[in-house]
């Protein structure tokens, strides 16, 4: 992805983006006070790393093997049909040569402000695999991933809640691992059921940087915190129409960072963990 192009790709010795560096120096402060912050991944956290949007990911998938299936009505509907007529193994084909790539470089900076103790969940939208791998490749296991479809809705927010693991991946919508559960169903993405509902408010309500989502999911936009923290948009195409909203009733009018997912995560990283 391009960045705004008043800050320039850094190299050594050019100047960080000032809304990085005042982030840098807040989440600083919190830590000190025990306070972490909580991500939103969305699909523009995984571009870089050679992930295709989920949209054209279906499209492909249908193309191939359910173009009996291409008549009229949502391209979610579709899927979710052709998900429900092959089985975990078939899916995982399906998917494997989409999700299965090598995280990018702003991932292994994550993964580093992770393990330094900066954040402690994350909210993923997405089906890869990539913040567990550079996790794996940072040697940091101190982690749990909560799956919905493996997890009862009921036992998430206690498994988000308990002390450890330190770091929780709640995968909202699916994963590559679990690729017999997806949630494309009309129902389901016009609303979450309760628990759900109150968990991502709940998470939403903090600090929260949202790294790379569109804010087009109508259940996403309904459970999402209205009061609390700060929200921090990490997006080179700015703040979605959607979340606009949503940063002015939490006093965020001021935190979008129109950059990309590796540039954000790796000036971040310099401020908060690189020697001076």
């Amino acid at each position: 992805p391009t960045c705004n192009s008043a800050f320039p790709t850094r190299h050594a010795g050019a100047l960080v983006n000032p809304k990085v560096k005042s982030l840098a120096n807040l989440m600083r402060l919190k830590n000190r006070q025990g306070e972490k912050y909580a991500l939103m991944l969305g699909a523009g956290a995984s571009m870089s790393s050679g992930v295709v949007r989920t949209p054209q990911l279906m499209e492909e998938l249908l193309r191939d093997y359910g173009a009996d299936l291409n008549d009229n009505g949502r391209l979610e509907d579709k899927f979710d049909k052709l998900s429900q007529r092959t089985t975990n193994a078939q899916r995982r084909q399906f998917l494997q040569p989409y999700l299965d790539h090598k995280p990018s470089a702003g991932y292994s900076r994550l993964a580093a402000l992770i393990e330094a103790g900066y954040f402690d969940v994350a909210l993923s939208f997405n089906f890869d695999d990539l913040l567990e791998q550079s996790l794996h490749d940072a040697g940091f296991d101190d982690y749990k991933r909560v799956i919905r479809g493996e997890t009862q809705d009921e036992a998430m927010q206690t498994l988000v809640d308990a002390s450890e693991p330190r770091f929780k991946i709640v995968k909202l919508h699916g994963s590559l691992d679990s690729s017999d559960h997806f949630l494309f169903d009309v129902n389901e993405m016009n609303g979450y059921p309760p628990t759900i509902n109150a968990l991502v408010g709940r998470i939403t309500s903090r600090d929260v940087v949202i790294c790379g989502y569109g804010f087009k999911d109508i259940c996403v936009i309904r459970s999402f915190a209205q009061r609390g923290g700060s929200v921090i948009c990490v997006n080179p195409s700015g703040v979605p129409r959607e979340l606009r909203g949503f940063l002015k009733d939490r006093r965020s009018d001021d935190w979008s960072i129109d950059i990309g997912f590796d540039e954000f995560f790796e000036e971040l990283h310099r401020e908060l963990l690189a020697p001076p």
